[in-house]
C-alpha cells in the first residue's frame, strides 16, 4: 500500500479548515460562563482604581414587568361599496378557480392512467408471441365497424369494417402493414 508524502499537508489543511467551525461554539459557550460568573460579583475592580457595581440578570431592563398595560379595542373597519363588492366577486373568482384546479387535476390524473394502459395493451398486442390477442382485436374492429354501419346500406357496411379492421391491423403489425402498403402503392 502506498502512502503519499503529502498525505500529512492534506489532512492539517482540512483540519485548518474545520478547526473554525469546531472552535466558534465552543468559544460561545466559554464567554457565556465568563459572563455568568461576573455577574455574581457585586462589585468589580476595572483595573484604573474604581470600583464598578455590576447588574443582576434579572434587573436587567428586557425582564421587567410591565407596569402600565394599555388597553386595546378592536374598531372595525368600515367597508366602503366598490371595495365590498369587488371582494364578493374575488371570492367567488377564487372559489370557482379552486373547483376548476381540482377538476384539471382529476382529468389528468385520469387521462395519464388511461394512457399507461392504453400503451401496455398495445405493446402486449405488438410483442411477437401474441397471435391470438392480435387476431382478437382485429375481429373486435371489424365487427365494431358491422355494428356502426348497422343502419346504412351495404357499402357503409363494408368501408366501416374494412376501415376498423384495417386499422387495427394497423396497430398490431406496424411493419407488415407498412411493407405491404408500399408494395401495394408500387404496383400501381
Amino acid at each position: 500500500m502506498y502512502i503519499s508524502h503529502r498525505a500529512p499537508a492534506k489532512m492539517a489543511a482540512k483540519f485548518r479548515r474545520l478547526l473554525p467551525l469546531v472552535a466558534l461554539p465552543g468559544s460561545a459557550s466559554l464567554g457565556a460562563v465568563y459572563a455568568a460568573e461576573a455577574v455574581k460579583k457585586e462589585e468589580t475592580d476595572c483595573g484604573c482604581g474604581k470600583k464598578k457595581k455590576t447588574v443582576g440578570i434579572s434587573e436587567l431592563p428586557i425582564y421587567d414587568q410591565p407596569t402600565d398595560l394599555e388597553q386595546y379595542t378592536y374598531i372595525e373597519e368600515d367597508v366602503g361599496f366598490l371595495r365590498q363588492h369587488v371582494s364578493k366577486v374575488r371570492q367567488a373568482v377564487w372559489t370557482g378557480l379552486d373547483k376548476m384546479e381540482g377538476t384539471r387535476v382529476y382529468v389528468v390524473d385520469k387521462y395519464r392512467i388511461a394512457e399507461k394502459k392504453t400503451t401496455d395493451g398495445l405493446e402486449y398486442v405488438q410483442s411477437e408471441e401474441g397471435f391470438f390477442p392480435r387476431l382478437g382485436v382485429i375481429t373486435l374492429s371489424g365487427l365494431t365497424g358491422l355494428v356502426l354501419g348497422a343502419r346504412g346500406g351495404l357499402i357503409k357496411k363494408a368501408v366501416y369494417s374494412t376501415t376498423l379492421a384495417g386499422a387495427a391491423a394497423f396497430l398490431c403489425y406496424p411493419n407488415l402493414y407498412t411493407s405491404v402498403t408500399n408494395y401495394s402503392v408500387s404496383c400501381y
